[in-house]
């Protein structure tokens, strides 16, 4: 976790490795976001070494919205005007 700007230092930290049942992340997770934002943000800061060698990232790089039920996505990056009235766009950062 991140703190966000303005808030106070103690709402929102990373998990310390020295606090009493703490855990390595692991797990495999899957993820989408548009081939453009792969192409600009992703690719370039990605390397063969990870920072969590138990997690497994796989990332879809796609120009279509996907159903992240069926496709069993866990993370969605979707960029754009929202056609949905339905839909809640949050800003992230």
């Amino acid at each position: 976790m991140w703190q966000r700007p303005g808030a106070s230092s103690n709402s929102c930290r990373r998990p310390s490795r020295q606090q009493p049942g703490y855990r390595e992340p692991r797990g495999r997770t899957f993820g989408h976001a548009p081939v453009s934002f792969g192409e600009e943000f992703a690719l370039p800061s990605s390397s063969s070494s990870s920072k969590r060698p138990g997690v497994d990232m796989r990332i879809l790089f796609a120009d279509r919205n996907v159903n992240l039920v069926e496709e069993q996505i866990h993370v969605a990056l979707r960029l754009g005007i929202l056609e949905d009235p339905t839909l809640v766009a949050t800003k992230v950062g």
